[in-house]
């Protein structure tokens, strides 16, 4: 399990610094979100009972000025309003390929931050519970918006 703190970094790595050739930071993005997305699926959680304080507050527009000129020619993509319902009449809403990054990542930042002071258990709690309930639904948009991209 330590594996998910490896990933989270290295995911920052590949969104936020720079030198990565264009093609080469794709790649690595489709091959980290997939190994994340794994990782959360093979956890086997201990719950962690204690109370620890709260990972501290990101700050939006700077991370999505720090990713964006990597993405060049990510933007905007259309999405089904809802998956499970309307079938055939659902109505399209807008996703931004670069706010999914976002979010991904201040997610994980705090995951990350819990693997720094909190315990492993605490982490790998919010790990989960966020992939269920936010950065797992940006994760699968994006890929799918890669994939259209991409190839």
């Amino acid at each position: 399990m330590e594996r998910i703190h490896e990933l989270i970094k290295q995911l920052n790595v590949v969104c936020c610094e720079t030198g990565i050739e264009g093609h080469h930071r794709i790649e690595q993005l489709i091959l980290t979100l997939d190994n994340l997305l794994v990782e959360a699926q093979q956890l086997n959680l201990e719950f962690d009972e204690r109370e620890y304080p709260d990972p501290p507050k990101h700050n939006y527009a700077e991370i999505r000025a720090q990713i964006a000129p990597n993405f060049p020619k990510f933007g905007l993509y259309n999405c089904a309003a809802e998956i499970d319902g309307n079938i055939g009449e659902s109505k399209l809403s807008v996703g931004d390929s670069i706010g999914d990054i976002v979010e991904i990542l201040n997610d994980l930042y705090d995951i990350s931050w819990r693997f720094e002071n909190t315990s492993a258990g605490d982490a790998f709690f919010y790990f989960e519970l966020g992939f269920r309930s936010h950065w797992g639904r940006h994760a699968r948009e994006l890929q799918l918006y890669i994939h259209n991209y991409y190839w």
